[in-house]
């Protein structure tokens, strides 16, 4: 009997070692798990201040762009000052007394694109309404786009070749037997301008 009571004691003893050796398993495992679920918590906040970040730089430079006009095929001399051969053009040419707040090159030709930052979205305007006067000159102004505006443009591009009606674009709008359209963002589709 006391040969019984010695196993089932130290069966018990080995019982207990093994509860304490898989409680302090148990422990490290959950520290392991603790100490993951707070580096992906950390991840994940970095990754949203990363996305916060980025959508800030594509809003200014969305914002930027407002107020730039694209201008191909001006030919250009190296010794030219840029700014002012635009300013001149414009002036000259479209008709526009504008201020060129910057203008840099695209490119690496003599006949490249230049982009031109102007001084009010007024001037841009203007300039746009203006550039008909360039028609049968190989010199062309454009709105400098975003991507996704560049896509939307494309949309009131392929409503116009898919009509055979009477249509005219400008930007982000389109004007169909004399009724204008306007591009709805939140809908992504052309609707009525009111």
């Amino acid at each position: 009997m006391e040969e019984i009571l010695q196993v089932i004691g130290g069966v018990q003893k080995e019982m207990k070692e093994g509860f304490e050796d898989n409680k302090k398993m148990i422990r490290r495992l959950q520290e392991k798990v603790e100490w993951k679920e707070k580096e992906w918590k950390m991840e994940k906040q970095h990754l949203q201040d990363r996305i916060e970040k980025l959508e800030d730089i594509l809003e200014r430079q969305e914002k930027q762009k407002k107020n730039n006009i694209i201008i191909k095929g001006l030919q250009i001399d190296k010794d030219q000052d840029l700014k002012s051969k635009v300013q001149d053009f414009i002036s000259n040419e479209v008709g526009v007394q504008a201020t060129i707040k910057k203008a840099y090159k695209v490119g690496k030709t003599n006949r490249t694109a230049i982009i031109a930052k102007l001084e009010t979205w007024q001037q841009k305007k203007d300039i746009m309404e203006n550039k008909k006067k360039l028609k049968g000159k190989i010199i062309i102004i454009d709105n400098d786009l975003t991507t996704e505006d560049m896509n939307i443009q494309q949309e009131i591009a392929n409503e116009e070749e898919t009509s055979e009606k009477k249509i005219k674009v400008d930007y982000k709008e389109l004007k169909l037997n004399d009724i204008w359209y306007k591009w709805d963002n939140s809908a992504k589709e052309l609707k009525l301008k009111n």
